[in-house]
């Protein structure tokens, strides 16, 4: 080869070469912009999985958390139930350690009035009076005693009355005890040792056995204690009180 030919090839050589390189580079460049363009899409489009599971943790966190407020609520009901019926346990207790102090005392056993002998029953029914000479209804029970004979009271109690009728029970002495009940005590001698309002224990001396019974004064059994029990104002048989043994004089 001559050396005319070798100037034209290497200008030519260095002519596109120059276009050639160019090429090259425009074509990594536009391979790099599509790179990155499609890595822009992608890191621009949504996640439906993820979001659908952020959605499923949401729920179940709330689900949780209602559920906690429901069993605190339900807690704090329960403890408040069980406090109500503790409570309710200790007033019903305390009512019943009431009752039972007041059925202490209500059923509290009366002692007999005065010693002696019954001589005359309780009776709604007429029983002969020798004294009038009639028929009577005889609402208490005559106890045959001696003049002077100490009378006690049955239960402790408050005097309600200390009277003398002169008449059906002479003088008298009333006291109402504490199970409601009011007992009677007539035909006593007129020096009785208790005044109206006094209060008086079971066992303490109200007075002694008298004559002063105007319609009771001259039967044949002779001196005696009217003994009477009253149950809300309505007399009541103290036989079911007290107890005697009954002699065949009636």
């Amino acid at each position: 080869m001559d050396k005319n030919s070798q100037d034209k090839s290497s200008k030519f050589f260095k002519k596109e070469g120059f276009y050639v390189v160019l090429f090259v580079c425009l074509c990594i460049i536009a391979v790099a912009t599509a790179f990155g363009i499609r890595n822009a899409r992608i890191a621009k489009k949504p996640v439906a999985t993820d979001v659908s599971s952020i959605n499923s943790e949401d729920k179940n966190v709330a689900s949780l958390d209602i559920d906690d407020t429901k069993e605190t609520i339900n807690n704090a009901t329960e403890a408040k139930n069980d406090k109500s019926t503790k409570n309710s346990a200790v007033a019903d207790s305390e009512k019943e350690n009431k009752s039972a102090a007041v059925a202490n005392t209500n059923t509290g056993k009366f002692i007999n009035p005065v010693d002696g002998t019954l001589v005359k029953t309780f009776s709604n029914e007429t029983q002969y009076c020798e004294t009038l000479g009639t028929w009577r209804t005889h609402f208490g029970i005559d106890i045959k005693a001696d003049l002077g004979k100490t009378v006690k009271a049955v239960q402790e109690g408050v005097v309600t009355k200390v009277a003398n009728d002169n008449t059906e029970y002479g003088q008298y002495v009333e006291i109402k005890h504490p199970n409601g009940l009011v007992t009677r005590y007539g035909n006593l001698d007129t020096k009785v040792s208790v005044k109206v309002n006094a209060k008086v224990k079971q066992g303490d001396a109200i007075g002694t056995v008298g004559k002063t019974s105007g319609n009771y004064s001259n039967e044949k059994y002779g001196s005696h204690l009217h003994f009477q029990v009253l149950k809300d104002g309505k007399d009541v048989d103290p036989a079911k009180y007290v107890s005697y043994k009954e002699t065949a004089t009636k």
